[in-house]
C-alpha cells in the first residue's frame, strides 16, 4: 500500500509538499535506509560501522540489494561462532 496516496496524487508531489525535497532524493534516502539496516544486523551490534551517512552509502546502492541467505546469514553465523 502507497500511504501517501492517502494525501497526495504521486510520491513526487508527496516529498515535495511534505519533506521539501526531491522524488530522486527521497530514493536516495531510502536506498541508503535500506543498506544501512543490512549493515547494522552484518555487525550484531558489536562493530558499528563509522557514522552511515547517504553520502557514504550512495556507491552501495548500485549494488545487488541482498538476498534472503544473505539476509539470514548473520544468524548463521553466530551460530557457528565459538564461545
Amino acid at each position: 500500500m502507497k500511504i501517501y496516496r492517502a494525501s497526495h496524487k504521486t510520491f513526487d508531489e508527496y516529498c515535495r509538499e511534505r519533506w521539501g525535497i526531491k522524488r530522486a532524493y527521497a530514493c536516495q534516502q531510502i536506498g541508503a535506509a535500506r543498506i544501512a539496516e543490512h549493515l547494522s544486523n552484518v555487525c550484531h551490534g558489536k562493530h558499528s560501522p563509522p557514522a552511515l551517512t547517504e553520502r557514504l552509502i550512495r556507491p552501495l546502492t548500485r549494488l545487488s540489494a541482498p538476498s534472503e541467505d544473505d539476509k539470514r546469514e548473520p544468524a548463521r553465523a553466530r551460530r557457528r561462532r565459538p564461545r
